[in-house]
């Protein structure tokens, strides 16, 4: 099992979200992901792996560090928007 950690842009992606899509959201993170991080798919941004999981017609952007068995969310955006909001990833 992995520990899911939220970068600090995440508070302000999930207010975005309508209200009843916030749990949904959360509960596929800590469900699904946290047990199984490669069910998400592989996306290329600036040389940096990162991993899309799709919930809806939003996208949660992650990183999967194996070593510390921790998954990073970087972002939750809805699909029209992520690669435009991908610049705060360090």
């Amino acid at each position: 099992m992995y520990k899911v950690l939220y970068e600090h842009n995440v508070k302000k992606d999930l207010r975005s979200l309508p209200k009843k899509l916030i749990k949904q959201v959360l509960d596929k993170i800590e469900s699904i992901l946290a047990s199984n991080p490669l069910a998400g798919g592989r996306l290329e941004y600036r040389g940096k792996k990162l991993y899309k999981y799709r919930v809806r017609d939003y996208r949660v952007i992650y990183t999967i560090n194996t070593e510390k068995n921790t998954i990073i969310i970087y972002r939750i955006r809805h699909r029209k928007e992520v690669s435009q909001n991908l610049d705060v990833i360090k």
